[in-house]
């Protein structure tokens, strides 16, 4: 008999068991020839049964009234009954199993299910003999099973063994008439006759591209690592057969099988990813200017400044370099002809896939019209562990070499970057390199000259060997820079000057300047300016200004000033009193008209005008007239006039004599009276008595 026939074996069907697997028809005979004993006639003993004892009528009548003996496994039929000719009796029966033993001692052992047999006669003697019946037990069989999934998709799930869930290529099991389930997984695969371990069901088990959950009753879900560039390395025609996994199937009396399941991984066209990274800017100060020219070199790429060229105004090689890379993912593979394309201002250069291999040995120079960008480096990520696996990246440096005569604060150098992959995908990038402008900066300069300075002071606002003490440094800048335009006095905040009034003589407070556009320039001093003459020794006039503007040769422009400082001398103090003029007299020393030297003479006057003279006349002993002093440098403040006359002395202070106009004062002599009675100043800058008391 074999397990396998029995519903749910592994041939159970009509056909199988007419063919015996589950049904076996045969017969036995006996030889009684004193006769069957009429109640005993035959006993049937079956282990873990009440025996069966037929008569010797229920044994005639077997053919028309069968007789069942049912066992552990199954039923045995008694249902014929045959007297030969010799005397002996012909049993005929039909055995069918019903039931599958418990066979654990191993696969494709087999069970013996025995029925005692003994047979009396009419004298009680007995004969007793085993009917065997071998039932061979049905083992389960596990059958290789795969599926499939694309290396995008999340997860995948099925039935190792088969039915309901089963994927298309997951192959039924067989289970047996004992059944089954899955006992055990792991992933890779196990060694010819041997099975997997016991455990590891519902729980994630790590395979070379993902996980897999199996549980007992065969379902699994099987979740893919698409993060893994393994798998994003796949073309659309390639895949992944490797990722194996075993289990064992064991039926209820321990018979086992093992199989494996096969996830196939199916690539598909990933495409064409290019990263250079974004642009990073330097400190730089009000100018322009990176504060400190060599930081940047260490944690920022893609800017360099004109004023590190060599005609800069900050020269520095480093400040005219980038060395940076970026970074391509073709994980399709590289196009063989047209890998890398890269335009710029002036041209395009291809690189093929193996160009763009050897970089490393052989860089690639782009030259622009401002600097050099040379590739010479390539290295690719070769650790399929690595998060940038697959990744290719490019270095490269970039020299700045011309100052862009563009205006505005910066100019970019522009490398577009296309990168094409043998699906003809392709993904695109620019290097963008930031030129700062190297703008000039104009600064403030001062000269000087003394008050009576006959000669034209002279300098350069640039600064040079022909500038003078005051006159600081101009910043130039990598563009060259010159004067465009000066003027007289000061520009708002922010503004410049316009072109023009150079070589010319511009006008100031106190002088005339001549600049040039080269920044030499000469000042001459108007010496007969009161203003200036007025000056004391530690006196000076520091507001002959004039503003200039440079402008580089892409525009950008600054302004400054140039201030002339006019520094005072002592010039002393200069007292005028108009020369005495003599009238006409006659020979008696009369006026010959003592009315006109009121009119025309001062200085004079006349005895004979007193009271008992011999002219009496009141004004002709009068005099009414002035004099001046000059002190520039500023009166005394106690003792600024002192007036000593015949009999004493008149101090007064610088209050005294401003005051006279309204507080006389009054010397009197021996003969007269000297009243001092006015005070006046000539406080016009433009009159050429200015200062003049």
């Amino acid at each position: 008999m074999f397990e396998s026939g029995l519903v749910g074996g592994s041939q159970n069907d009509t056909a199988s068991q007419i063919d015996g697997l589950v049904k076996v028809e045969s017969s036995f005979t006996l030889s009684a020839l004193d006769g069957l004993h009429d109640s005993t006639a035959i006993t049937f003993a079956v282990t873990g049964k009440a025996d069966s004892v037929l008569s010797k009528a229920d044994v005639e009548a077997l053919s028309t009234t069968p007789q069942t003996i049912s066992t552990e496994y199954g039923d045995l039929v008694l249902n014929g009954y045959t007297l030969n000719a010799d005397g002996t009796i012909t049993i005929d029966y039909e055995y069918t199993l019903t039931s599958s033993p418990d066979n654990s001692s191993g696969n494709g052992e087999s069970i013996d299910d025995t029925i005692k047999i003994t047979v009396n006669d009419r004298d009680t003697d007995s004969a007793t003999q085993d009917l065997v019946i071998r039932i061979m037990d049905d083992v389960p069989l596990a059958t290789d099973d795969a599926n499939s999934i694309t290396e995008d998709e999340v997860s995948v799930a099925g039935n190792v063994m088969g039915g309901t869930g089963a994927a298309t290529g997951d192959v039924a099991d067989t289970q047996g008439a004992d059944g089954a389930t899955v006992t055990g997984v792991q992933a890779g695969t196990v060694a010819a006759d041997e099975h997997v371990a016991d455990g590891n069901l519902a729980t994630e088990i790590a395979g070379k591209y993902g996980t897999l959950t199996l549980n007992a009753d065969g379902t699994y879900n099987y979740e893919l690592d698409s993060a893994n560039l393994v798998i994003q390395g796949l073309g659309p025609d390639q895949t992944l057969e490797d990722e194996v996994f075993s289990y064992t199937i064991t039926d209820s009396d321990g018979d086992q099988s093992t199989a494996t399941l096969t996830i196939t991984i199916n690539g598909s066209n990933d495409g064409v990813i290019v990263n250079v990274p974004i642009d990073h800017y330097v400190p730089v100060d009000p100018d322009g200017k990176p504060t400190d020219p060599t930081d940047y070199t260490k944690t920022d790429d893609h800017v360099v400044f004109e004023s590190g060229l060599a005609d800069g105004s900050s020269p520095g090689a480093e400040a005219t370099k980038v060395a940076s890379s970026f970074t391509l993912t073709a994980l399709d593979g590289l196009a063989a002809d047209d890998a890398v394309t890269i335009t710029y201002d002036g041209g395009e250069l291809t690189l093929t896939k193996t160009q763009v291999e050897a970089l490393g040995t052989t860089p690639q120079t782009i030259s622009t019209p401002y600097g050099d960008l040379v590739l010479n480096g390539y290295s690719q990520d070769t650790d399929p562990s690595s998060a940038t696996f697959g990744t290719i990246t490019i270095d490269y440096n970039y020299t700045l070499n011309t100052a862009p005569t563009v205006p505005g604060d910066a100019t970019n150098d522009e490398f577009s970057i296309v990168v094409k992959d043998k699906d003809i995908d392709h993904d695109a990038g620019t290097i963008s390199i930031k030129i700062m402008d190297d703008a000039p900066v104009a600064v403030d300069d001062v000269n000087s000259v003394a008050e009576d300075a006959t000669a034209p002071v002279a300098g350069n606002v640039f600064g040079s060997a022909d500038a003078s003490a005051g006159d600081v440094e101009d910043t130039q800048g990598a563009d060259g820079a010159t004067v465009t335009g000066v003027q007289a006095g000061t520009v708002a905040a922010d503004e410049h000057v316009a072109d023009g009034n150079l070589a010319t003589e511009i006008a100031g407070k106190y002088g005339t300047l001549i600049l040039n556009a080269d920044g030499t320039y000469s000042y001459e001093l108007d010496s007969a300016n009161l203003v200036i003459q007025g000056l004391g020794p530690d006196q000076m006039l520091e507001d002959e200004v004039f503003s200039y503007t440079i402008t580089d040769s892409d525009g950008d422009q600054s302004t400054a000033t140039l201030t002339i400082t006019i520094n005072g001398s002592n010039d002393g103090v200069i007292v005028n009193v108009p020369i005495d003029h003599d009238v006409p007299v006659d020979p008696d020393g009369k006026p010959t008209d003592s009315a006109d030297y009121i009119k025309t003479d001062d200085h004079v006057v006349f005895e004979s005008g007193l009271t008992g003279g011999s002219n009496p006349d009141a004004e002709a002993t009068k005099v009414v007239s002035s004099f001046t002093l000059t002190a520039l440098d500023g009166l005394a403040a106690d003792d600024a006039v002192t007036i000593t006359y015949s009999g004493g002395g008149l101090t007064l202070s610088k209050a005294q004599v401003e005051a006279l106009g309204t507080t006389p004062q009054t010397i009197s002599t021996p003969y007269g009276d000297l009243v001092l009675n006015g005070y006046s100043q000539d406080t016009d800058p433009s009159s050429a008595t200015f200062g003049t008391i």
